[in-house]
């Protein structure tokens, strides 16, 4: 295996619209992961299935379709699929911990607690692995395992915080009658009534994301539908923040905030409104503090790549964020259309993202969460870097002083480096999100799956972009290589190098024959 769980890409012949079949099991794929998040489980599994029809030795196909035939009940079909993923990716927690799932609700139990060991095994740190153990205690009548393994989930991720209560309590946990989203996604709650096409309104420049692409609110079914929004109406309470901002409409939810369409009566405006959860305000007044510290370092980058934080309001021992409301859609959603991009749109999307780049990492900013997901392009063509809610100042590095180091690791892992995932902060980090990113617009996959261990980032071991697609030129592979090294030392110094690089990649392509 290369790290691609097991997606051949030596499928090369095109077809009638001059796309070869690996490019069409990968926009398939990417299509399926967009269709999971957006709650629309039989259409993800009919995706997932037209990829592994044209890529039959797709495992990452195979567990989203395993995912996704869970959330439809179709128990035996998610083990079937977790089964052949596992197969084909021995080391696959998510494979695992589908299997897993599914065994439970067959009331195997025993094959159930094998599988999520075996996860948990591989992916230490996944709540809904914690948590799918602790349903397996409960339903195996140990209370005390129940607890045990729910506060670690709990400890993961605050949305399981409800179910360890209730565990604690004495109360069960899990019952056959559930339904399988509260089950799997605690904390997600259901977005609003109505339609948006695939443009999506974004309010949330900085703080929140809600985890990978879940801008998405819901598919629309017609492209002349753009603009035309029903969402929820704001529920009974507060309507007015500071007097000032009026409170229409709710737009997004997330773990990290609740997130409105408001009037800006001030400036007479439409913004966008990030109420902080009440799960979060709970974590203390520490975390308060440095929460609204670094939202007012973000509000200070007046960049016009990025989605501009405008206020920054704490009222009645809550906290909102007021951002510039912006329509457009994110590259994931563009990759899930097209499958990947060319060498001269990745530059001119990436361009504008490293100019934003440099600009923080002068004020000693870091992105920390830097992907597909969070590079908006809005609607008049302007692309917008969003989600910087997990900036730290790098004081120390204005001195020469080592990276700083933080006990939380954040990011999302197939785009983070190997020192982000021990926790080191650095503007080194972001250079290598960006090699991932350039990576993954131009395959239409990342280099490395997301559960691929810290070791496969350390060795590089990953399948060069110019094998997964014969057109790109050589200087692609080198760009890649300089961005994904081990040693941030080693990495390419500023993002400005990468664009350069990446232009030089492009004049190649330019004048190769076709």
């Amino acid at each position: 295996m290369d790290g691609s769980l097991g997606e051949h890409a030596t499928a090369r012949f095109l077809d009638g619209g001059g796309r070869t079949a690996a490019s069409r099991a990968a926009a398939e794929l990417a299509s399926a992961g967009a269709l999971i998040k957006m709650r629309d489980f039989p259409g993800a599994a009919a995706a997932a299935s037209r990829s592994i029809a044209l890529n039959p030795d797709n495992a990452r196909a195979l567990n989203l379709r395993s995912l996704a035939r869970n959330f439809l009940r179709d128990y035996r079909g998610a083990r079937a699929d977790a089964l052949a993923a596992n197969r084909l990716f021995p080391k696959n927690a998510l494979g695992y911990r589908n299997l897993a799932y599914a065994e439970l609700r067959h009331g195997n139990l025993q094959a159930a607690l094998d599988a999520i060991t075996k996860a948990l095994e591989l992916a230490p740190n996944d709540a809904l692995s914690h948590a799918i153990r602790a349903y397996i205690a409960d339903a195996m009548s140990d209370r005390a395992g129940a607890i045990q393994w729910m506060g670690r989930a709990a400890a993961l991720d605050p949305a399981f915080r409800a179910k360890h209560e209730r565990a604690q309590a004495g109360q069960s946990i899990f019952s056959p009658a559930d339904d399988d989203l509260s089950l799997l996604s605690p904390g997600a709650a259901a977005s609003g009534g109505g339609s948006i096409p695939w443009a999506w309104l974004v309010g949330l420049a900085g703080i929140v994301s809600l985890a990978a692409g879940a801008w998405m609110l819901l598919k629309g079914k017609a492209a002349g539908l753009a603009g035309r929004v029903s969402l929820t109406p704001i529920m009974a309470g507060k309507k007015r923040v500071a007097a000032r901002y009026e409170l229409v409409r709710v737009i997004g939810r997330g773990g990290m905030g609740v997130v409105y369409e408001a009037v800006d009566h001030a400036l007479k405006r439409t913004v966008a409104v990030k109420k902080m959860t009440d799960t979060l305000s709970s974590l203390g007044e520490k975390w308060r503090r440095m929460y609204v510290h670094e939202a007012r370092a973000v509000a200070s980058l007046h960049h016009p790549a990025v989605v501009q934080i405008h206020d920054v309001i704490e009222e009645e021992g809550e906290i909102y964020l007021v951002f510039e409301f912006v329509r457009g859609r994110t590259v994931q959603h563009l990759l899930s259309e097209k499958g990947c991009l060319t060498v001269e749109k990745t530059l001119e999307i990436l361009k504008p993202v490293c100019q934003a780049l440099e600009f923080a990492h002068a004020r000693n900013l870091v992105h920390r969460d830097l992907k597909p997901a969070n590079i908006m392009i809005t609607e008049d063509g302007q692309v917008k870097l969003m989600d910087f809610g997990l900036a730290r100042t790098l004081a120390e590095a204005t001195q020469g002083a080592a990276p700083s180091h933080t006990q939380t690791v954040y990011g999302t892992p197939c785009y983070m480096s190997p020192e982000s995932e021990r926790g080191v902060i650095s503007k080194e980090g972001d250079i290598y999100a960006l090699g991932v990113c350039v990576y993954e617009m131009l395959t239409g996959t990342p280099p490395f799956p997301p559960q691929a261990p810290l070791g496969a980032k350390e060795q590089m071991s990953f399948t060069p972009a110019t094998q997964r697609r014969q057109d790109l030129p050589r200087a692609i592979d080198e760009l890649v290589v300089l961005s994904l090294q081990p040693d941030p030392k080693k990495r390419l110094k500023y993002p400005k190098d990468l664009i350069a690089k990446l232009k030089a990649a492009a004049k190649i392509k330019s004048t190769t024959p076709s």
